[in-house]
């Protein structure tokens, strides 16, 4: 699934033109949403179409898994400039060693990336003490279709996958439905490009990005901590970081800002 989508990756800005889905391309590259206005649901910001950073100065992040094949270099960046510290990263291969206390003591957010192999109940348990304890959690998905490694960390927060990815064919669907204006305020779309529909019954589980009538992200109080489900990865790519809008807003990457911002409590 990874190879099929690089290997049309190059292709979608184009092809999302002739939908209308992305706009036009400006002369740096990237795209542009073609309706100035802000779709239902969504909201926007003025002036520069950037948000506050909200406080991330010294916010540790750590990503568990390999980068997405899109590049991530975009999202790394953002990271340390708002939070004044490079993010770092564990387990990017299949054979890493055990996800032990050491590995979380000395950071405030963990985000789920490409993980490469399923956790067992023991590691997700120690996910979702640390998560209790007052930490924040992202988790990614749709890396292939496969819902079995993000299931073994996001199960403990009663979120599960509907089988099946969606949005597979060129150039995928961009999200316009959205609540939660702590993370959604600023973002007028997000790229689903083979993703996960989101299933859960916690009550402390509020979707704040639908597909109407799937639920695409889930936003978790998990006691004294929080925890964002994402059902795609194209959140991480280069592409959609630099992905611009009519009003000249980059809404992937204020999701990020805002997504950081929520689970780790300084929104």
């Amino acid at each position: 699934m990874e190879l099929a989508r690089w290997a049309v990756s190059c292709a979608i800005l184009c092809c999302a033109c002739a939908k209308n889905d992305v706009g036009t391309v400006n002369p740096s590259g990237s795209a542009v949403e073609a309706n100035g206005a802000t779709p239902a649901g969504a909201s926007r910001v003025g002036g520069s179409g950037t948000v506050d950073a909200q406080g991330l100065e010294g916010l540790r992040v750590r990503f568990v898994g390999a980068s997405f094949s899109q590049g991530e270099t975009e999202l790394t960046k953002l990271l340390t400039a708002e939070t004044g510290l490079a993010p770092t990263r564990i387990h990017t291969a299949a054979g890493a060693a055990a996800l032990t206390a050491a590995d979380l003591a000395d950071e405030d957010v963990l985000v789920l990336d490409n993980l490469a192999r399923v956790y067992t109940e023991a590691e997700a348990t120690l996910l979702a003490d640390w998560v209790n304890a007052g930490h924040g959690l992202i988790a990614t998905g749709g890396f292939e279709d496969d819902s079995s490694r993000a299931a073994s960390l996001t199960g403990s927060y009663g979120v599960s996958y509907v089988p099946g990815l969606i949005d597979t064919a060129s150039p995928g669907t961009y999200v316009t439905e959205f609540a939660l204006p702590a993370l959604t305020n600023g973002v007028s779309s997000l790229l689903l490009y083979g993703a996960f529909r989101l299933a859960s019954a916690n009550e402390n589980a509020t979707a704040f990005a639908t597909l109407p009538p799937d639920r695409m992200g889930l936003a978790i109080t998990h006691g004294a901590g929080r925890v964002i489900v994402w059902g795609d990865d194209w959140i991480l790519s280069d592409q959609e970081l630099l992905r611009k809008d009519k009003a000249g807003s980059l809404p992937t990457s204020v999701f990020w800002t805002n997504a950081l911002g929520w689970v780790s409590q300084r929104d």
